[in-house]
């Protein structure tokens, strides 16, 4: 079974090819700005930030060619649907969507937090108690869940995903807990803390606290394998909250409704 993943969740782009639970090919969006065939094109205007779009084409063609497939030897198609960067997480879908649709494969969406929960257990060997991962949600906050295992690439979530300040994050932590994410970049200050109270949590190696392709797919493909196929008219990204952007404009349009009680 052939699977295409994409991951612009995070600020690291990646697209992979698996075949069979086998990687043929991953293509990150630093590799291929240092060594692809397209590198000299994405560095034109160097010094300027480069935009999740200006690198999507180039990654799946990488990736792509890599492997040796074509679009049309896909089952299906992966992403993660968020939490994330808004820009990433919408890009990614409408792209997963697109290719999905066009080369008649199947689309499977998965939870970023999901994903970092999966992989954490697999760098740090089986793990019985908890797994809390986090990543940044801004204004000093994070996306935040919690997992359990239940086979490799499998966990299950314990409650919903909650956007939490720093600090409830770490008072959240117990003795035996696996934690992850790049949520712990965010926190490196307060942990010394932690220590101090003697909380004993086991903590991922830095190399996994972000999402990647590969790991999308390897969730994804646990997902598929239990019959899980997503409609491509109804999978939207999970922002959790509006952007920015959104907030302003809904409070310009509060501001602009009459007052009935006047």
């Amino acid at each position: 079974m052939n699977v295409l993943a994409i991951d612009f969740s995070g600020k690291l782009a990646s697209v992979a090819v698996l075949s069979d639970g086998q990687v043929l090919a991953s293509v990150t969006s630093k590799s291929l700005q240092q060594n692809g065939p397209e590198s000299s094109c994405i560095r034109k205007g160097a010094g300027k930030p480069v935009g999740v779009s200006s690198l999507l084409t180039p990654l799946i063609r990488a990736a792509i060619d890599q492997s040796g497939l074509t679009p049309s030897d896909f089952r299906f198609v992966a992403l993660p649907v968020g939490p994330g960067l808004f820009t990433g997480l919408r890009v990614g879908v409408v792209t997963a969507k697109t290719l999905a649709y066009a080369s008649g494969a199947d689309v499977v969406g998965v939870n970023t937090l999901e994903v970092l929960a999966a992989k954490a257990i697999d760098a740090n060997g089986p793990h019985d108690g908890p797994v809390r991962v986090a990543i940044n949600a801004q204004r000093q906050q994070l996306f935040a869940g919690e997992f359990r295992s239940t086979g490799t690439w499998r966990v299950e979530q314990v409650g919903e995903n909650q956007i939490v300040d720093q600090e409830v994050w770490l008072e959240s932590w117990a003795d035996g807990d696996l934690v992850s994410g790049s949520g712990l970049k965010l926190v490196h200050s307060n942990l010394e803390s932690v220590e101090r109270t003697a909380c004993h949590v086991l903590m991922a190696d830095q190399t996994v606290w972000d999402c990647d392709a590969v790991s999308v797919a390897k969730v994804a493909i646990e997902h598929y394998a239990d019959g899980r196929r997503d409609d491509y008219w109804k999978m939207k990204p999970l922002y959790f909250r509006p952007s920015a952007a959104e907030e302003v404009r809904l409070a310009k349009l509060q501001s602009n409704q009459p007052n009935l009680n006047e």
